[in-house]
């Protein structure tokens, strides 16, 4: 059985240990079933909402995501290095923040 383990505000935590309590007795592991059900329950509520679509292949998850970019890959790194080699001419680092001059 795996463990998660966070922080809750204290009126959260009164609130949740008065209910698990209330429905599963006051005995040990009321708060551990709660627990499982709130979060069993969140995470199905996550995925109807399609918040927890992840694709089997992680090409799959990318795929698509660039197609508006009309240049070739190899005309994306001559922009980017163009860029970052006008950015340093100029005084400038990647983000376009003035350099410190320490090389």
């Amino acid at each position: 059985m795996g463990q998660i383990k966070f922080d809750v505000p204290d009126d959260i935590e009164e609130d949740f240990r008065r209910a698990a309590m209330e429905r599963f007795g006051y005995e040990r592991g009321s708060l551990t079933k709660a627990g499982a059900q709130a979060l069993r329950e969140w995470a199905e509520m996550q995925e109807s909402m399609g918040a927890l679509s992840v694709p089997d292949s992680p090409v799959a998850a990318i795929s698509g995501q660039l197609e508006h970019v009309q240049e070739s890959s190899v005309e994306l790194q001559e922009s980017i290095g163009s860029q970052l080699a006008d950015a340093y001419v100029d005084g400038r680092d990647s983000d376009g923040d003035e350099r410190d001059g320490a090389c």
